[in-house]
């Protein structure tokens, strides 16, 4: 995984933060976790992206915060 991510986002990701990582998206709430994916999905398509595991990481924890404070997922990112 870790040659593939660095060719995609253009560092060496250290394997075992980014399945943590990924395991706290999927125990976001349904419509969050969604939104992660969406968001995850652009981030990997625009190509390498200086920072671009640590926007994800952000959003995780954006997501996490958001959702105990009982917000709804389009609060937080806007409709579009």
């Amino acid at each position: 995984m870790g040659k593939i991510m660095e060719k995609i986002i253009g560092v060496r990701a250290d394997k075992k933060e980014y399945r943590e990582q990924m395991a706290r998206a999927k125990r976001l709430p349904h419509t969050y976790r969604e939104m992660f994916d969406n968001i995850k999905k652009y981030i990997w398509s625009v190509g390498p992206l200086d920072g671009g595991l640590d926007i994800l990481y952000g959003v995780i924890e954006l997501f996490e915060q958001s959702a105990a404070d009982g917000q709804k997922v389009r609060e937080v990112t806007g409709e579009d």
